[in-house]
């Protein structure tokens, strides 16, 4: 998902998915541009809370507090290894 961060950055440079300075939790930071531009594309929903579901069904959790708060992290989804 986060790989494809590139493609999914409107002409503006308006970064729509990034990782936290850690490495081990990433942030939608538009939600409703990419409700709008990413979720119907790649998820088959338009809603961002349906997405929240699926990252919930997989293991993701949101950060509470520290550096990676408000930002999503699962124990094997870590900036720079894609195994």
């Amino acid at each position: 998902m986060l790989e494809a961060e590139s493609q999914l950055q409107p002409s503006d440079n308006q970064c729509l998915i990034a990782w936290s300075s850690t490495g081990k939790a990433f942030r939608i930071e538009d939600v409703n541009l990419f409700s709008t531009l990413v979720l119907p594309k790649y998820f088959r929903t338009s809603k961002f809370s349906s997405f929240q579901r699926n990252l919930n069904l997989y293991g993701f959790n949101k950060v509470r507090r520290g550096p990676d708060a408000d930002m999503y992290a699962h124990p094997s989804f870590l900036r720079g290894r894609p195994e």
